[in-house]
C-alpha cells in the first residue's frame, strides 16, 4: 500500500516556532568525493505532489544547500551519487546500501562532517539532536542487521536462496531489540517529535496501540500539525468502520457532472480509492474488471474515487486500463473531499456498502473480494 505519509510519514510537521525562516546544510566530506553529486529530497508541503528535490556538487570536500521549509520539520534524505547518475528516490529501498543519511530538517543551520554522508555526524536543530540520541542507541544493532542483510543479499544474488533464507532467523532477535529501544525512547521522551515520528513509522493509526501511544505524548506534540492530522484521520476511520453508515459525498464525474454516493442506494457498492500514479492500484484493475463483468447485472456497482490532481493523467489511466465503472474526482489530490471524509491514509483502499448504505467490508482485494461478493450476492 502506498502510504499518505501519501501523509503520515511524508508530512513531518510542526512542533515549535523557529525565528529562522530558512535552512542551510553545510557538509564536509573526504576530498576524494570531489566532483560527485549530493542530492537532497524532502516531502512536498502540498502532500501527494512530487517531493522537493535539490542537488549540488562536492568541491574541496565541501557541499552546501540552502532553502526554506513551509513546515517546521521534514524528514529529509541526503545521498551521494555519481555526477551524471539518475537517482530515483521514490524507490528508496534500492539505495539502502548507498552512501545516504536521513536528517530531521528544520529552518535552522545544519552541519554535516565525516568521511562519507552515511558516517557523518549531523548537528543542528532540537529534533535532530533527539534523532541523534536515538540513532546512537540503535547503531550497534543496525550495524548487525546491515551485515546480515548484506550477506543474505549476496547469497541470494548468487542463486543460493536457501542459504540466504537461513540467515532470516538471526535477524528476528535484532529486530526485536531495535523495536524495544524505539519503544523505550518513545516512552521516555513524550515531548519529542521523534516519538511521534516513531509512532508514524510503526503503522500510524493502523497500529492497534496507536491511541494509547498517541495519548501518552505531550499536548505540544499531539497538537503539532502531524499530530492533529493523525488524530483527525483516526476519528475519520472510526466513523467509517464496518457496521456504520457510509458517509455521503458529491464529486464530479469524468464528464464534469456532480454525482452523489447516495444516488446508488439500493445497490451493493464497492467504493474504490485509487490514482493514476498508484501502480498497486492499477495492478488490481484486471481482476476488478472481471469482478465487475460478473456482478454488474446483480445489483452491484463500482464507484471509483481518484486522488489525482491532473485530469489528463486521470482520463489517460482510465482509457489505458479499460475501466468501465463510474469514476469521480475533485482533482484535489491528497485534499480530495471523499478521501478526507473516509480517513484514507493509503491507496489502494476500498469499502463495500450494502443496499441500505451500511459498510459491510473494507480493504477487500483479490480472493477476499471474490469471497465477500459471493456471500452477499449469492451468485453461482
Amino acid at each position: 500500500m502506498i502510504k499518505i505519509t501519501i501523509a503520515t510519514l511524508a508530512s513531518l510537521a510542526a512542533l515549535c516556532a523557529n525565528a529562522q525562516q530558512s535552512f542551510s546544510i553545510q557538509g564536509q566530506l573526504s576530498s576524494h568525493h570531489d566532483g560527485k553529486k549530493v542530492l537532497l529530497q524532502y516531502p512536498n508541503p502540498e502532500g501527494l505532489k512530487d517531493p522537493i528535490k535539490d542537488s549540488t556538487f562536492v568541491k574541496n570536500g565541501v557541499f552546501k544547500f540552502e532553502g526554506k521549509l513551509f513546515k517546521d520539520v521534514e524528514r529529509a534524505i541526503l545521498i551521494l551519487s555519481e555526477p551524471n547518475e539518475n537517482v530515483d528516490l521514490s524507490e528508496y529501498w534500492k539505495y539502502y546500501e548507498r552512501d545516504l543519511q536521513y536528517i530531521m530538517l528544520e529552518n535552522d543551520s545544519f552541519q554535516l562532517s565525516g568521511p562519507t554522508i552515511k558516517e557523518a555526524h549531523v548537528t543542528g536543530g532540537k529534533v535532530q539532536a533527539d534523532f541523534n540520541l536515538l540513532n546512537e542507541q540503535l547503531k550497534p544493532w543496525k550495524e548487525r542487521m546491515q551485515l546480515l542483510s548484506q550477506q543474505s543479499l549476496k547469497l541470494s544474488r548468487s542463486g543460493r536462496e536457501k542459504a540466504a533464507e537461513a540467515l532470516w532467523p538471526k535477524m528476528k532477535p535484532i529486530t526485536a531489540e531495535i523495536d524495544q529501544i524505539e519503544n523505550n525512547f518513545r516512552i521516555s521522551h513524550p515531548d519529542s517529535f521523534v516519538s511521534l515520528y516513531l509512532i508514524a513509522m510503526k503503522g500510524g493509526i493502523d497500529h492497534p496501540d496507536f491511541e494509547s501511544q498517541f495519548n501518552a505524548l505531550s499536548p505540544r506534540v499531539q497538537n503539532s500539525d502531524l499530530g492533529k492530522e493523525m488524530d483527525s484521520t483516526l476519528k475519520a476511520t472510526q466513523v467509517v468502520a464496518a457496521g456504520n453508515r457510509a458517509l455521503d459525498f458529491t464529486l464530479n464525474s469524468t464528464q464534469g457532472q456532480p454525482v452523489s454516493l447516495s444516488s446508488f442506494k439500493g445497490k451493493y457498492v464497492l467504493l474504490d480509492f485509487w490514482a493514476s500514479w498508484c501502480s498497486p492500484c492499477r495492478d488490481l484493475h484486471p481482476h476488478m474488471i472481471k469482478v465487475y463483468e460478473k456482478y454488474k447485472s446483480e445489483n452491484f456497482e463500482i464507484v471509483a474515487v481518484s486522488m489525482d490532481s491532473k485530469k489528463e493523467a486521470w482520463l489517460k489511466a482510465i482509457k489505458q486500463d479499460g475501466i468501465p465503472w463510474i469514476q469521480l474526482s475533485d482533482l484535489k489530490g491528497l485534499k480530495n473531499q471523499a478521501a478526507i471524509l473516509y480517513g484514507i491514509t493509503g491507496i489502494p483502499q476500498n469499502f463495500l456498502i450494502d443496499p441500505n448504505g451500511v459498510i459491510i467490508g473494507k480493504e477487500l482485494k483479490g480472493e477476499a473480494l471474490d469471497k465477500r461478493l459471493a456471500e452477499v450476492l449469492d451468485v453461482n
